[in-house]
C-alpha cells in the first residue's frame, strides 16, 4: 500500500512540475463570415500592423449550413481561430473576393486587443476604421500626415515611429481602432496602412497586405 502511495505522490509530483514548465496559451476567440464557396467567392484574411494575434489560416474553415450535405451550393460561413499572441494590438483585415478577380465586393476589418493577461477582444470596425484618402502633408519629426478624406475633410494621421509614412500626394487606406480626437483636423492613431494603386482608387476593399516593420508590403 505504501508503495502505491509513493508511486502515485511521485506521479502528481511530475504533473504539476510539468503544468508549472508549460507556457500559458493564448486565448482564442471565433470570427464566423457568411459564406458561400459554389459563387467563386471565398474568404481570405490576414494581420495587419502588429503581432498581438495570428489566424489559424489565411483561408479559414469552412462550415455549411446544411450538416447533412444533401443541399448542393448550400450557404455557411467561413470561421477563423484567432489566437493572442502578446499584450498589444492588430488589425486583421478580410477580403471576400474571386481568386481571377482584383476586386473585392466585400471586407470585413476586426480591430484585436490583448491585455496583460491574454485576455482578447475583438471589436468589428469596418465602419468606422478603415479611411482612404490623399496624403496633402507630411511632418517627418511627429511621424504624422495628413490625408484629405472624401465625407470627413482633412484628417491628421499618427503613425507609430516603426512605420514607413508614405509619400506626398499618395493616396493610401489607413487602418484605426476607430476613434478620433475632435479637434480640427480629427487625429487619429494609424495601426496599419497600404498603397492604393490608381485602378483601385476610391474602392477601400482592393488587395489588402500584410503590414511590415516599415508600414506596408507594398
Amino acid at each position: 500500500m505504501k508503495k502505491w502511495i509513493a508511486l502515485l505522490s511521485a506521479l502528481l509530483l511530475t504533473l504539476s512540475c510539468a503544468m508549472a514548465e508549460s507556457p500559458d496559451a493564448g486565448h482564442t476567440a471565433l470570427l464566423s463570415l457568411d459564406a458561400n464557396p459554389s459563387t467563386g467567392y471565398s474568404w481570405s484574411g490576414s494581420v495587419l500592423g502588429g503581432d498581438a494575434v495570428r489566424l489559424d489560416s489565411a483561408e479559414g474553415t469552412f462550415v455549411p449550413d446544411d450538416q447533412a450535405g444533401t443541399l448542393v451550393g448550400a450557404d455557411g460561413q467561413t470561421q477563423y481561430t484567432v489566437t493572442a499572441e502578446k499584450p498589444g494590438s492588430s488589425i486583421i483585415a478580410f477580403e471576400y473576393r474571386r481568386s481571377w478577380e482584383d476586386e473585392a465586393p466585400e471586407q470585413r476589418v476586426y480591430l484585436a486587443v490583448v491585455d496583460q493577461a491574454l485576455n482578447l477582444t475583438i471589436t468589428d470596425v469596418t465602419e468606422t476604421g478603415v479611411f482612404e484618402g490623399a496624403v496633402l502633408s507630411l511632418n517627418e519629426e511627429d511621424h504624422t500626415a495628413l490625408i484629405e478624406h472624401e465625407s470627413l475633410g482633412e484628417i491628421l494621421a499618427q503613425f507609430s515611429l516603426e512605420m514607413r509614412l508614405p509619400a506626398l500626394d499618395e493616396q493610401i487606406v489607413i487602418y484605426t481602432d476607430g476613434t478620433m480626437t475632435w479637434s480640427l483636423p480629427a487625429g487619429m492613431n494609424v495601426l496599419a496602412w497600404r498603397s492604393l494603386a490608381p485602378a483601385d482608387a476610391g474602392n477601400s476593399a482592393g488587395a489588402a497586405h500584410p503590414s511590415s516593420p516599415a508600414g506596408t508590403a507594398d
